[in-house]
């Protein structure tokens, strides 16, 4: 029945057909990043409000992921822009540090947008300088996915349900428990790469570590917890054979069933969903160390700053935003979790499969610190972590890598 639910709202996305431009009073330009799926999902969303919106087109240019940040930037600073964008919360303080973005809290107030129906940490997040600068179309974070037949072979499935461990000791012996009992890989993960560092950053904000200081002017990962959580988790993939997996090797073993877990993002969800014969759930990020956090991000939805400030714009593009929000069950078929709670308590959300089992993620995610610099930061700790997991370096000598790295950014 959930599968035939899919299958019938994403026809009808699909099947909407835009409407002629001429016949629309205000005309907004929007520019995505997304590819593959998400793009045929967003395309989708954007041509069933061109049809149930006579009096707003929204022409939509899908941008190559690569080279995407670059170029929008290029013509936000030349006042070239789109009227309506996408940026990620991670990038939102690089962009609106260079006055590029318009700030939203009139506009939201004076159209009723109703931003108490927002995520709580997803609305903050989309903040810059006290200013809401974006709007959340969603938040991505990282969940685990466990492969219901291997499990049960090991015996940690119960009424239906995983059984996850939520202590360090156990959750090591569970991942050898599994590998002795079923012969299959324990646990698939990206560790060679940005799956490496989110994994470690999940467990780094479950015991209280903060990546920077309050005042952003100082990294703070070299200390006791970061390197207690880094030490214990390169021991756990040492021990488990998932500290030299890519990407690609990693999802490719959990979708083929060899194994019981794996540590991606909720945008991995579609991609299973088509696999034949892969028995799998999806839950939030396990809970080891006191917290439930996990690494997130969101797409945001933004207004660059135009040359000339045109109201009945500002009026229509605020209006899409709302609906696209407000239509979230449809943007989460591609894995993504909805902003708005209106549409996380909605039966048409609930009874899609998978997505309100990890769901509840949502209220407990670590984002990166909102910082001018945090794109280079980000890069710098995805490329130490995995040192430690293939034992080039230890944690300490890692963590003080990147501090040291770091710092020169921030000062």
């Amino acid at each position: 029945m959930k599968k035939l639910l899919i299958v019938g709202l994403l026809i009808c996305c699909i099947s909407a057909m835009t409407i002629p431009q001429a016949s629309a009073a205000t005309k907004l330009t929007y520019w995505t990043l997304f590819s593959g799926g998400d793009a045929d999902f967003m395309t989708a969303m954007v041509n069933e409000f061109n049809k149930t919106h006579s009096d707003i087109y929204v022409d939509e240019a899908q941008n190559a992921w690569g080279d995407y940040y670059s170029h929008l930037l290029t013509a936000l600073v030349g006042k070239k822009g789109p009227d309506v964008c996408i940026i990620h919360t991670s990038n939102l303080p690089a962009f609106a540090s260079k006055n590029v973005l318009m700030p939203l809290d009139s506009a939201i107030t004076k159209y009723k947008l109703p931003a108490k129906d927002f995520g709580v940490k997803l609305w903050a997040g989309s903040k810059y300088d006290g200013k809401q600068v974006g709007i959340p179309l969603d938040v991505h974070p990282f969940i685990l996915y466990y492969n219901k037949d291997i499990l049960a072979q090991a015996g940690y499935m119960k009424d239906g349900k995983p059984q996850i461990p939520t202590t360090q000791d156990e959750f090591l012996n569970f991942l050898k428990n599994i590998k002795a009992k079923t012969g299959k890989l324990p646990l698939a993960l990206e560790s060679n790469g940005f799956g490496g560092y989110r994994s470690w950053y999940a467990f780094f904000a479950q015991a209280g570590g903060k990546l920077m200081s309050a005042n952003g002017q100082k990294m703070t990962i070299n200390n006791q917890t970061g390197i207690k959580t880094l030490t214990w988790w390169s021991n756990v993939l040492k021990e488990t054979g998932a500290n030299k997996l890519t990407y690609d090797e990693s999802v490719s073993l959990f979708s083929q069933g060899q194994a019981a877990l794996l540590m991606n993002g909720v945008w991995a969800t579609g991609s299973f969903e088509k696999q034949k014969g892969l028995n799998f759930g999806a839950m939030p990020f396990p809970s080891l160390f006191g917290g439930k956090e996990s690494w997130g991000n969101s797409h945001n939805f933004v207004i660059p700053k135009p040359a000339k400030v045109d109201q009945d714009k500002i009026k229509a593009t605020i209006t899409f935003i709302d609906w696209m929000t407000a239509n979230g069950e449809k943007w989460a078929l591609a894995g993504h979790i909805p902003s708005r709670y209106s549409v996380l308590q909605s039966e048409k959300f609930k009874n899609l499969p998978y997505r309100p089992e990890y769901a509840a993620q949502m209220d407990n995610i670590a984002y990166l610190p909102s910082n001018i610099h945090m794109l280079e930061i980000e890069q710098i700790v995805a490329d130490a972590i995995p040192a430690v997991y293939s034992e080039a370096k230890s944690p300490a000598q890692a963590l003080a890598d990147v501090e040291q790295k770091c710092n020169k950014l921030l000062k």
